[in-house]
């Protein structure tokens, strides 16, 4: 059986559907009218409708997707820049978001990384220790002298 042609009608309630379901934003919008065969002209009326009605908010999707990559996903805020801007987000949404996380809670993010890391691997000595730990948190996002402020708190290390 094909794949039968949405109608405007149809197309603009499923995309409806789509983003009560879930927040959603500009690009993830794009990508699935596209995978829906809806045409170019076709797709910005119905991305017109759906932010005069507030189904997408991308400062509102900036938002909620650090709290939740920060808080569940345990990643830095440099982790979650990059992942926000490769979803074209503008870069003001951005820092709104980033500056919405708070300060302790990203420390603590910080330092659970830190101690799962190091309970979960052995290390020659503490050098190779602190240049393995430094290089894992910078994977997960972590800025530099966020990573420094810890260790200098941390007398083990």
């Amino acid at each position: 059986m094909k794949n039968r042609i949405l109608s405007y009608e149809e197309a603009l309630e499923k995309a409806k559907n789509y983003c009560a379901y879930q927040e959603r934003c500009l690009s993830d919008m794009r990508t699935k009218l596209t995978a829906w065969g809806i045409d170019k002209k076709e797709q910005e009326k119905i991305i017109q409708t759906l932010l005069a009605q507030n189904f997408i908010d991308e400062l509102r999707y900036a938002r909620l997707f650090a709290e939740g990559k920060s808080r569940i996903n345990a990643w830095g805020k440099q982790k979650i820049i990059y992942a926000l801007r490769s979803k074209k987000i503008n870069d003001n949404h951005i820092q709104q978001a980033i500056t919405n996380i708070e300060l302790e809670d990203y420390q603590k993010t910080l330092a659970k990384n830190a101690e799962k890391y190091i309970a979960n691997h052995t290390f020659l000595s503490e050098n190779e220790r602190k240049q393995k730990l430094i290089r894992y948190l910078l994977s997960k996002g972590f800025e530099y002298a966020a990573i420094q402020e810890y260790l200098e708190n941390k007398n083990n290390l």
